[in-house]
């Protein structure tokens, strides 16, 4: 019987913790005061963004960020290959004449130990104009608002901050396994990636001299992904990397149970290979998921007995109010966001808590934890990953080599070329 109150305890302390994360969470975010710069005294920036693929909303996207509310700055893109079907999107852009300068290049010379992302990021900023005094990073499925730029950007003129990180909101339309499990590993992440500072790239500004910084140019000829790049390059110069609540940007998409899995597992494994706080967030998940699992048979065990059945009763009431304090800390969470974020980004995800959507969320967080906690441990124990048709093979030192590049629109082909010779074009537009 003492195991069982264990048991139940620890559950108990888990629901109880994860509710406290959430709400000063929450408490951060609306206490959060915007950092109001005159026009005159904002930076002049550099958009990059790095392009294999044609999402789906790209051409919104690129619209989005032409028509910004900000004075100066100007956008970078890095096609992948002129074959890839971002290129026409591009061509359709440049032609609806947006109002800033936009330069268009091909990837040059990838590394072959780091990924295309980073190896675009890299070239993008080897030849940053002395006048830039900021860059940021947007992810083609960003879903940048008029002001996007000025809320990201302002924060850099606070004293000592390098860095600006945003975050994202899965808001799923419609009922589907993987764009729930998503939503809710996403909505548990958000307190825990601002406590262990893991910043998210698809939506960061960071100063010039984080970008010139030899660490940073380093990470990212011999890394995973920009995360660990800004992270070495916030060590060198001594300044530190702030989130911006005012910056979580809705994501609309769907997705389906395996692209749930390869896209959490894939987080992760990035995670793994740059972040000091990997094993408590191992330990943690895989603990946690062990401790409910262990829960249940014990408390079904419990309740076929009519002697322990009480104890039962209690051990299995603990494991349904941990799924309830996960359920209730992102109802909170999104109501907060609601308000801080997307309201002043004049934008309403469509994103009904009804009755039929608690039954939804009650139903899929079990599904959730199961998969973010599989999703850890393929994550721990993988040698490769597979990104947008690239693949990768994870070294030992934590650092990635790209296997084989085959341009995107030869993926599956025969047609593999070497990262390190194919001669690459350049095209720039205005």
């Amino acid at each position: 019987m003492a195991p069982l109150l264990l048991t139940a305890s620890l559950v108990q302390l888990l629901a109880v913790g994860s509710a406290v994360m959430a709400y000063l969470y929450c408490r951060r975010l609306q206490r959060y005061q915007p950092n109001h710069v005159p026009d005159a005294e904002l930076p002049p920036t550099l958009v990059v963004m790095s392009l294999r693929g044609g999402d789906d909303g790209l051409l919104d996207c690129l619209n989005r960020l032409g028509n910004q509310d900000f004075p100066n700055y100007r956008i970078k893109l890095i096609l992948d290959h002129p074959t890839d079907p971002a290129k026409s999107i591009v061509d359709r852009f440049l032609r609806s004449g947006p109002r800033v300068p936009v330069t268009v290049e091909y990837l040059r010379s990838p590394s072959q130990w780091s990924t295309l992302k980073a190896s675009a990021i890299r070239q993008a900023v080897d030849d940053l104009e002395p006048e830039i005094e900021a860059v940021v990073n947007v992810d083609a499925d960003a879903d940048p608002y008029p002001r996007f730029l000025r809320d990201i950007v302002s924060p850099l003129r606070m004293p000592g901050v390098g860095a600006v990180s945003g975050n994202r909101w899965y808001t799923p339309p419609n009922f589907s396994w993987g764009g729930w499990c998503r939503a809710i590993y996403n909505a548990m992440a958000l307190p825990a990636m601002e406590c262990f500072q893991l910043p998210w790239a698809g939506a960061m500004s960071f100063r010039a001299e984080v970008a010139r910084s030899s660490a940073y140019l380093k990470k990212l000829e011999r890394g995973c992904t920009d995360e660990p790049a800004i992270r070495a390059g916030l060590r060198e110069t001594g300044l530190v990397l702030h989130f911006t609540p005012r910056v979580i940007l809705a994501n609309p998409e769907g997705a389906s149970l395996t692209n749930c899995f390869h896209f959490i597992s894939r987080q992760l494994l990035w995670t793994r290979c740059y972040h000091p706080s990997w094993t408590p967030l191992f330990l943690h998940a895989v603990g946690t998921y062990a401790l409910l699992l262990v829960s249940l048979v014990w408390g079904f065990a419990a309740l076929a007995n009519a002697r322990d059945r009480w104890m039962g009763e209690i051990v299995c009431a603990s494991v349904g109010m941990y799924l309830l304090s996960a359920i209730g800390s992102m109802i909170l969470i999104q109501r907060t966001i609601e308000r801080v974020a997307f309201k002043p980004q004049e934008r309403v995800p469509q994103y009904d808590l009804g009755i039929g959507r608690l039954l939804q969320m009650i139903v899929a967080a079990p599904l959730a934890l199961a998969v973010y906690t599989l999703a850890m441990l393929y994550a721990a124990a993988t040698t490769k990953v597979a990104w947008r048709g690239v693949q990768y093979s994870v070294e030992n030192d934590g650092f990635v080599r790209l296997i084989a590049y085959r341009p995107l629109a030869y993926v599956g082909s025969e047609d593999a070329v070497s990262p390190a010779t194919e001669p690459r074009a350049l095209l720039t537009g205005s």
